[in-house]
């Protein structure tokens, strides 16, 4: 019970965070350099969590063993590439790892 209230305050906190940023800055004019770090934040998180992904625990060495996501990130890489399109890359990605995973042995 304890864990539940931990997390449902953390949730409702992070929440409140996030939602009196977009309160107090909806009316003002951010500065250029803010709305250029803004538009880099997304594929920099994407980024973190792809490399944690692949590496899982065995650190910088996880990206030199060959694996199934390792394949399927590469390959969905080159769909994103190609077709440009959020969607294609998406179901490619979970496709090839799915099935990768389940063909690799």
């Amino acid at each position: 019970m304890a864990a539940l209230l931990i997390l449902t305050t953390a949730g409702v906190g992070t929440w409140l965070l996030r939602a009196s940023g977009a309160v107090l800055l909806s009316e003002r004019e951010l500065p250029e350099l803010v709305n250029r770090g803004l538009e880099e934040a997304r594929p920099a998180l994407l980024a973190a969590l792809l490399v944690i992904t692949l590496t899982r625990n065995d650190g910088a060495v996880g990206l030199l063993t060959p694996s199934p996501l390792m394949v399927a990130a590469v390959i969905t890489a080159f769909v994103a590439w190609r077709t440009g399109g959020m969607l294609r890359t998406m179901v490619a990605g979970m496709v090839l790892a799915t099935v990768l995973s389940l063909l690799w042995g």
